[in-house]
């Protein structure tokens, strides 16, 4: 049970976020005035409770009042480096103190940023963008989620289920399941994987090349990516599609190698790669060196 969530037998956990920052302050005088009045209550507060611990007469009831709240504000922020924030392939979660709402993926029709409203004692009004997500849903109800820390991850990717660019069914589960593209056999991918403890985003050998990116891919490209890949076209067609990926912004740098210029093999459960100008080995997961072990036996004997 990942991260203690009650999933469906048949629902995979693919993406986790932490609860954002707290909401920024406004501009101008307004967000001076507010920053102000923070620090005189923190220090007022401390030129209180500083006599009180002195005093022999409070001290008795101060300090395991002091102690009650440390407590229970190291405990609040433990909560808060946890994930509370999930997405699964049938899901939006968003788990706080009083439990966990649910949204469904195929019900969200919009979203929208929270705006708070400020206005100051001369009638000007102050918008300040925060990082809760306002998730509308086909019956017209609105629900917040968040605040989020990657926000911008998450909206990127409710933009391609929306626009059903993105099937979170064919996606990889955080615990290892694989994605649709990585059951294929005429293709070999590994969302991830790495180098020397580094890591790296999808590795993909079609049949005449093989294309590594360099940066982990965010949840909507990712999402992306594997609902392309999953499509029923041929092995060439989907060679052609990662390939035009290179050029899209966002998947950061990439090696390109063309198979008759290039031997691949295994040792263990890294992948060999050679070239004119070098050697270099890419550490699979148990799991994916099995498949790719697989794969290149099923290789003209030339590319191994």
């Amino acid at each position: 049970m990942l991260h203690g969530l009650k999933l469906a037998s048949d629902e995979r956990l693919l993406w986790a976020s932490q609860r954002g920052q707290p909401t920024r302050l406004p501009s101008g005088a307004l967000g001076c005035r507010m920053a102000y009045a923070y620090v005189m209550l923190f220090a007022l507060g401390g030129m209180v409770a500083l006599p009180l611990l002195i005093l022999p007469a409070t001290r008795m009831y101060t300090v395991p009042a002091t102690l009650v709240i440390a407590l229970i504000a190291y405990l609040l922020y433990r909560r808060s480096q946890k994930p509370a924030i999930f997405v699964t392939d049938k899901r939006l979660l968003d788990r706080d103190l009083f439990g966990t709402k649910s949204i469904e993926l195929a019900n969200i029709t919009a979203y929208r940023r929270l705006m708070n409203k400020y206005r100051d004692r001369y009638g000007t009004q102050y918008e300040v963008a925060t990082n809760t997500v306002l998730v509308g849903l086909r019956s017209g109800a609105v629900i917040p989620v968040g605040p989020v820390a990657e926000y911008e991850e998450l909206t990127d990717f409710l933009d391609g289920v929306i626009s059903r660019d993105i099937h979170p069914t064919t996606m990889r589960s955080l615990d290892g399941k694989p994605a649709a593209a990585e059951q294929r056999e005429d293709i070999f991918l590994a969302v991830e994987n790495t180098t020397e403890g580094d890591v790296y985003g999808p590795l993909f050998i079609g049949p005449h090349g093989l294309v590594r990116f360099t940066e982990k891919f965010p949840l909507a490209l990712q999402g992306l990516l594997l609902t392309a890949l999953a499509r029923p076209d041929s092995a060439e067609t989907l060679e052609h599609t990662v390939l035009a990926y290179t050029k899209r912004t966002g998947t950061g740098h990439s090696v390109v190698a063309n198979l008759d210029e290039t031997q691949i093999g295994m040792d263990g459960t890294s992948l060999r790669i050679t070239d004119a100008q070098r050697t270099f080995h890419v550490q699979l997961a148990d799991h994916d060196a099995m498949r790719c072990r697989k794969f290149i036996k099923a290789l003209p004997r030339g590319y191994r």
